[in-house]
């Protein structure tokens, strides 16, 4: 008999502590799921910092590219125009040395004409000059021939001195031309060299902005991997959630009373409710705007389901151990007073009003020992966890 006792005790010790062992088990995976899954998140923050550091900057360089095309447009005005000046100028250059030329022609004409008189008048003795004065019929004919003579040679200086005054003109002119064509080839070698400087600015910013769109589509590449590695993460995590607690069920005979909704709005002791310090003698379990299902928790006999004073409608299920366990604030019950109910069986849905005192829809479950009474009450999360 005493081996017997030992023997059910080692196979209770062993069974305990296999329960333990996948629990921990369980535990671990899990903690390491939701470390990875913070990890994961803090990462893709960063990475989407990171996406509208890059989105910025590339929007700043394609905003000086754009602002670097408009000054080399300027600048390419400015050379086309520079340069039809320079092409202007320059054929008023090759039009002036034409007249120059000219000119040039004509004074050397005009000077041939002039020293040919000369000659005849000088060189050729005063007796010519004076046989033609001396050859008149009359005093007053000789005087008229005294000022033609004297007219002509005026005559001729007076046309020497006009084309050597244009052919200064020209001179002149030409060189001022000369010399604005010169500036004006300066400014265009200036232009030119500016505007080889702005297109090799414009390449090295067309270069990063390259470079900075292709940061861009790598983060938002890693971003869609952090962000398909999270949601694998969280099935995971939901999938371990679920395991634990379908573990914890099946080896303890309990189960959570609300499948979808795995958080506590109202934790179980004392609290501030309505400006004063209330003893809350359950866990509440909010719904989203009601209808969400409630099961049984364990197995048990229903001992009353209907309505109840500040629960709206209530279920109370008897279990073993003197246990009872209260289902508050619901609608559409499915049970009724005296049927056996198992774990994870359909009790009711939460209420979408208010039922009873209550703040909004949630499902008040409480466990008592002996009773139902606050005084009598236990912790529900000694018997389940969410």
């Amino acid at each position: 008999m005493a081996l017997k006792g030992a023997l059910v005790m080692l196979s209770s010790v062993s069974l305990t502590a296999g329960m333990l062992l996948s629990s921990v088990a369980y535990a671990n995976s899990l903690t390491q799921a939701e470390h990875k899954s913070q990890t994961l998140k803090n990462q893709k923050q960063q990475t989407k910092k990171k996406i509208q550091v890059l989105t910025s900057r590339a929007a700043s360089l394609q905003s000086q590219i754009q602002t670097l095309q408009v000054q080399l447009s300027n600048l390419q005005q400015q050379i086309s125009q520079n340069q039809a000046d320079i092409d202007k100028r320059t054929k008023q250059i090759a039009q002036l040395k034409d007249e120059i030329t000219t000119t040039q022609t004509k004074l050397q004409t005009q000077y041939g004409i002039l020293q040919s008189r000369l000659k005849i008048m000088y060189e050729d003795g005063h007796a010519s000059y004076l046989a033609v004065l001396f050859s008149s019929t009359s005093f007053s004919e000789m005087l008229s021939r005294f000022e033609l003579l004297t007219s002509i040679a005026a005559e001729d200086k007076k046309i020497v001195k006009q084309i050597q005054k244009t052919k200064k003109d020209l001179s002149n002119k030409n060189k001022e031309l000369e010399t604005q064509q010169t500036i004006q080839k300066r400014v265009y070698a200036a232009l030119l060299t500016k505007r080889s400087e702005q297109k090799q600015k414009q390449q090295q910013q067309a270069y990063l902005l390259k470079q900075v769109n292709s940061a861009k589509l790598a983060a938002q590449a890693d971003l869609k991997q952090e962000s398909e590695a999270l949601s694998s993460l969280a099935s995971k995590i939901a999938h371990l959630k679920a395991a634990a607690r379908a573990y914890h069920g099946s080896a303890t005979g309990w189960t959570w009373p609300v499948p979808t909704v795995h958080r506590i709005s109202s934790p179980y002791g004392w609290r501030m409710l309505w400006g004063h310090k209330d003893f809350h003698p359950g866990v509440d379990i909010p719904g989203a705007s009601g209808g969400e299902q409630v099961v049984a928790a364990t197995s048990g006999q229903v001992l009353y389901a209907g309505p109840a004073s500040g629960y709206g409608h209530w279920i109370v299920v008897e279990s073993a151990g003197n246990l009872m366990e209260i289902y508050g604030h619901i609608v559409g019950l499915d049970v009724h007073a005296g049927e056996i109910v198992h774990t994870g069986e359909p009790l009711a849905t939460i209420g979408a009003g208010i039922q009873g005192l209550s703040t909004g829809p949630h499902l008040h479950f409480q466990v008592g020992r002996g009773g139902v009474t606050s005084s009598q009450s236990t912790n529900p999360l000694q018997f389940v966890h969410p």
